[in-house]
């Protein structure tokens, strides 16, 4: 029937005394509840002209402007003199009024609202048009049952959204709970297993000791400079959290020697690879620096002090640059006795010279928890160039362990790199990858989001931080990946039932494809050149469902929306599980297109997605942890 049969009102007045104002901003439109609290007391001065209508208990309040957003309420509170806005039409009925609401929420209802309004920044539909729409008109009892079944529906959505809400926090705090439980081992000492037979740490601040005393006299440094402040636990080392018992936090100039390198006139350089070479920010890059063909020279007579050579173990960082480059630290490989460092670089010389305390320091200032302290206290010069305070910077904190501990620190990720290079040499002289695929290119972490590699570029897209003995490694760098192909469809003889062919829909998300709905044939495989990919391959779509993952339990061939995944030095198969749980939120961070089905990658941006990697055993205890995580998520269902 018309829905103008199954109503009435007491039309609208001006008010004449003292109100409540239920406008549609009043309406709670998560509960399609009035709310009662917020309502405007207005004397009939103050009432707007739209603060006309008339309610009653019950009434039932339909918003006719912007219907789509379901402005719609009942009146349950009487115990003021209540005025809806014009903006309302106002239903008083004998049916279940809870009925009728939730019967005008409806889509169904909303969509003929939508289709009979007019004006098109608030479009808005006539009483006239209203009072023609039709309603479904069940018994009084079965409105009752209507209504019933309708809430305790909504007490299950309800208990659902929570289970989601719970669901979605967790995904919001995994990669954080992974950072802090996990991540962050490396620079809280619980990276590798403490050993009660290594050397103390004390040990090695003896050796700093005699070091610093030798330089004292030989007049080098100045008295001030040998105590050794060693920090205590609680006290503000706070950047490293609890370590283990067995390391010390100290300052930089406790186990540096720190010197700014050669200050120099521009008119006594050249360019013509006469004299000593001199290296500036634009060397450095993460972790390690170069030799540019740029570079200046300047003539030996300028160099005044044996101090700005470049010698083995000493680190090198920028002291004055932009702030998306500070923090870069290299590490020297050789003595160069014909390269210095320029006027705008430290130079951090070990007191104790050895490679492993060497690297364990160029991991230690590498990493985001010294960033932290870093871009603390670095100071903006000009309008683009911020430098670091040299004074400052020697009192900023790290963690010292003990030497057997640094070894094995440095030693873990270095034995999975290597793994990795011979794994893709051999994959190079089978002519399966190409010479440019060789490298492997570790990106470390800059200003908040920034991320350098090998080649001093950037990536904008966010990545959590990882603890120094981690590394950034680049998607092409850690696998050989494989895109499919489709057959002709205009060639029948390309399809048939002999080698199953699998699209996105074949991929059950994180699972394995057992059937494909589609097969090619022999020949399609032989005319077409498509590979088949073993049981076992690790699948990713990166077309329009960027990121949906699965595994091969079958021999199969795949669309060229889908990528097989070969990890180098796969032992285990740790690596491919350990992509499996991690691509399909860090595929989403990649430099996707628009296309004209929706969001896609490209084998560049495949390529150049970041991926934090660890050694095996580390990367085999997060997958396990995960694969718990994931549990307990289950349980929240159950």
């Amino acid at each position: 029937m018309r829905i103008k049969s199954i109503y009435w009102n007491f039309g609208q007045n001006k008010p004449e005394k003292s109100f409540r104002y239920i406008d549609t901003s009043s309406i709670d439109r998560k509960k399609n509840i009035i709310n009662y609290k917020n309502l405007q007391y207005l004397s009939p001065e103050q009432a707007p002209s739209r603060a006309r209508k008339l309610v009653s208990q019950n009434s039932v309040l339909f918003s006719t402007v912007r219907p789509y957003l379901k402005n719609i309420a009942v009146v349950r509170e009487l115990k003021e003199y209540l005025i809806a806005s014009t903006a309302f039409i106002v239903l008083d009925t004998l049916l279940n009024e809870t009925y009728l609401k939730y019967y005008l929420l409806s889509d169904n209802f909303i969509n003929r609202v939508n289709n009979k309004s007019t004006g098109t920044s608030y479009p808005a539909i006539n009483d006239y048009n209203f009072n023609l729409l039709l309603i479904a008109l069940p018994p009084l009892s079965e409105q009752q049952r209507i209504v019933e079944a309708i809430e305790s529906a909504l007490e299950k959505v309800d208990e659902y959204a929570e289970s989601y809400n719970r669901l979605e926090q967790l995904d919001k705090e995994f990669p954080d709970k992974l950072k802090k439980s996990i991540l962050q081992y490396a620079m809280q000492g619980k990276l590798v297993e403490q050993d009660p037979n290594d050397e103390s740490v004390e040990v090695l601040l003896e050796k700093i000791r005699a070091e610093k005393q030798k330089l004292f006299e030989e007049g080098k440094i100045k008295k001030k400079d040998l105590d050794i402040s060693i920090v205590s636990q609680g006290d503000d080392n706070s950047y490293y959290g609890n370590i283990p018992m067995n390391w010390v936090v100290i300052k930089i100039k406790d186990i540096f020697s720190m010197n700014t390198g050669l200050s120099y006139k521009k008119g006594d350089l050249s360019i013509n690879n006469k004299g000593v070479r001199i290296i500036r920010g634009g060397n450095i890059k993460p972790l390690e620096f170069s030799l540019l063909d740029n570079d200046y020279y300047i003539d030996t007579q300028f160099i005044s002090s044996e101090q700005v050579y470049l010698k083995h173990n000493q680190l090198i960082t920028p002291v004055s640059t932009s702030l998306e480059h500070i923090g870069k630290f290299a590490r020297i490989d050789k003595d160069y006795d014909g390269v210095v460092a320029g006027g705008f670089i430290f130079q951090l010389t070990p007191f104790e010279s050895s490679e492993i305390i060497s690297k364990f320091l160029l991991f230690n200032l590498s990493s985001p928890l010294f960033y932290k302290q870093l871009k603390a206290i670095t100071k903006l010069s000009g309008q683009a160039l911020y430098n670091i305070p040299k004074t400052t910077l020697s009192e900023l904190l790290i963690p010292l362990a003990p030497f057997e501990e640094q070894e094995l620190i440095t030693q873990k990720v270095e034995k999975l790199f290597e793994k990795v290079r011979a794994e893709k040499q051999k994959l190079f002289e089978e002519g399966k990858i190409k010479k440019k695929d060789l490298d492997i290119s570790i990106v470390s972490q800059g200003d908040d989001n920034s991320y350098y590699g090998n080649k001093d570029e950037t990536t904008s897209y966010p990545i959590y931080e990882i603890p120094e003995a981690w590394r950034y490694i680049k998607f092409a760098s850690l696998v050989n990946f494989r895109i499919g192909k489709t057959p002709p469809r205009s060639e029948a003889t390309f399809w048939g039932t002999e080698i199953p062919w699998v699209s996105i829909s074949d991929m059950p998300i994180s699972g394995y494809v057992t059937n494909t709905r589609e097969s090619i044939s022999k020949l399609a495989l032989k005319s077409k050149k498509i590979d088949i990919s073993p049981k076992g391959t690790l699948l990713m779509s990166f077309k329009l469902s960027i990121g949906k993952v699965a595994i091969l339990d079958i021999p199969a061939t795949h669309n060229e929306a889908i990528i097989s995944i070969f990890p180098y030095a796969n032992k285990e198969n740790i690596i491919r599980d350990y992509l499996m749980i991690f691509l399909p939120l860090i595929s989403t961070l990649g430099d996707s297109k628009d296309a004209i089905k929706g969001k896609t990658l490209n084998s560049t941006s495949i390529s150049e997605l970041l991926i934090p990697i660890s050694n095996h055993e580390e990367m085999k205890r997060i997958i396990s942890k995960v694969d718990l995580l994931f549990q307990k998520v289950s349980q929240l269902f159950e």
